[in-house]
């Protein structure tokens, strides 16, 4: 089975059918809140956060025998950490790709 982890701002009973399709399984967390006045090192909170979620939704799905996929997405020096602390690990990150039509971005597919 393919699960999917989405942490973002921007919550999963918001998506198409068609972005949901191709998952058995969506566990949705919230990004956490970012403080835009603290620096890299003062966020090492939030980026253990994310990091424990990614790393727990990995076992569960390694113990039951499931394909885990990880779609990040927030402010942009946090997720740049994290996917940097992921970088030799087996971790499958996946984005969802939009096209802009008549004014609107509509998903197209998961890269």
């Amino acid at each position: 089975m393919k699960k999917l982890l989405v942490i973002s701002n921007h919550d999963v009973k918001n998506w198409s059918e068609d972005q949901k399709k191709d998952w058995d399984t969506i566990k949705y967390v919230p990004f956490p809140n970012i403080d835009p006045y603290k620096g890299i090192n003062d966020l090492i909170y939030e980026i253990d956060f994310i990091a424990n979620e990614i790393n727990d939704f990995v076992n569960l799905c390694n113990a039951e025998g499931d394909t885990p996929y990880i779609s990040l997405q927030g402010e942009f020096s946090v997720c740049y950490n994290v996917f940097v602390a992921y970088a030799e690990a087996q971790i499958r990150f996946t984005f969802p790709t939009t096209e802009r039509r008549e004014g609107k971005f509509e998903f197209v597919r998961w890269r």
